[in-house]
């Protein structure tokens, strides 16, 4: 599909939707544990999303089926369940939203990271640091004034991704940010740039969770 998208420069109408599992950084094989988001969003015209709650997986197929073009969701199954309509509903292709609101920095997660996140969030909060959490939920097309409009609120970025530090697409998140608001602080923890061990022990090590990204933000707010 790459190949043909680059050859009509993203213009083809292909009405197809494509499952990617996500591996979730779990202790597999090394190249079935990867997070393929940054690959998928540089192909021209494809639309590329790894909603995290339940609710956005509905809404978010409904409008992929109704875009009519290709589009490829990437699957990490981070919420086990949660009551969704019965009936078809739509979920804004491209639109981020604030999951909670705050004031001293923005803590931005993408699927896989989403859980840890939420519960660096909660005992950041009884340290009294009072984090907004923004979900892009569609990597390509980008929520751009999304994520600036929080960021200018709170003055700071944070962004936690279980993707490789090289080239993953939290880099191009703090681009989007660093050119729109020059000077603001950020920073963000990803996976090493190393193969994935399968010895579970080993891989928790280089996951970013909760633990890790609330000392990583404690730092970053005292800087």
């Amino acid at each position: 599909m790459g190949f043909l998208m680059t050859q009509v420069g993203g213009q083809l109408t292909c009405p197809v939707i494509i499952m990617q599992p996500g591996s979730g950084r779990s202790s597999v094989t090394q190249h079935a544990n990867t997070s393929a988001e940054a690959k998928f969003a540089n192909v021209p015209g494809v639309i590329t999303t790894n909603p995290n709650k339940v609710y956005d997986v509905k809404g978010m197929m409904h409008a992929m089926i109704r875009y009519g073009g290709p589009c490829v969701y990437i699957s990490y199954g981070s919420e086990a369940s949660a009551d969704v309509p019965d009936e078809p509903f739509v979920v804004p292709l491209g639109q981020g939203i604030v999951r909670t609101p705050g004031k001293d920095l923005t803590i931005v997660h993408t699927p896989p990271a989403s859980l840890v996140t939420e519960a660096a969030v909660t005992a950041l909060a009884k340290a009294g640091i009072n984090a907004e959490v923004w979900e892009p939920r569609t990597i390509h097309p980008f929520d751009d004034a999304g994520l600036i409009a929080s960021v200018k609120k709170t003055g700071k970025l944070f962004v936690v991704s279980h993707g490789y530090w090289t080239n993953d697409f939290s880099g191009h998140m703090m681009a989007v940010v660093a050119m729109a608001l020059p000077g603001t602080k950020m920073w963000r923890v990803t996976y090493p740039d190393a193969g994935a061990p399968f010895s579970t022990a080993m891989n928790a090590w280089m996951v970013p969770d909760a633990a890790k990204i609330q000392d990583a933000v404690q730092k970053f707010v005292r800087m």
